[in-house]
Order: structure tokens, then C-alpha cells, then sequence
């Protein structure tokens, strides 16, 4: 899917998944990139930015967030 759809979807603007992208909280296996290099989301996506949500729900920090998912990976 594309950001404007991952965006309407995950209730999130298109800018703060790809600050997401940026900071290393989705990946490869989360996004591909096409050749014209539109971002195009799995629906590995999808559960990763619930996953973030649920984290930032509770107080995480984004510093904590990103050592949470990296021993979840």
C-alpha cells in the first residue's frame, strides 16, 4: 500500500511514518521502494505501527522504543 493509504489507515500523518523510516523504525521488511521511488508498506507495516502506538500509549520514549524493537527484531 502507500503512505496516504498506511497514513488514513494507521490514523497517522505521512510525515511521521516517514520520520519513523528515518529513525530506523520501519525497515526493509516494512517498506520497498519502486522504481519511479514511491515507498510501497507491507502489511508487516501495519503491525509495526500498532506496535509503536501501543509503546508510545504507555510513555515510551523514542530512545526506548527504538531499544525495545531492536531486541524484538
Amino acid at each position: 500500500m502507500k503512505i496516504n493509504e498506511l497514513a488514513k489507515k494507521m490514523g497517522l500523518s505521512v510525515h511521521t511514518i516517514r520520520f519513523y523510516e528515518k529513525e530506523g523504525l520501519l525497515d526493509s521488511r516494512h517498506v520497498q521502494r519502486e522504481e519511479n521511488n514511491y515507498r510501497n508498506y507491507s502489511d508487516e507495516a501495519v503491525k509495526r505501527l500498532k506496535l509503536i502506538k501501543k509503546f508510545q500509549g504507555i510513555g515510551c520514549s523514542l530512545i526506548e522504543l527504538k531499544e525495545i524493537l531492536e531486541d524484538k527484531d
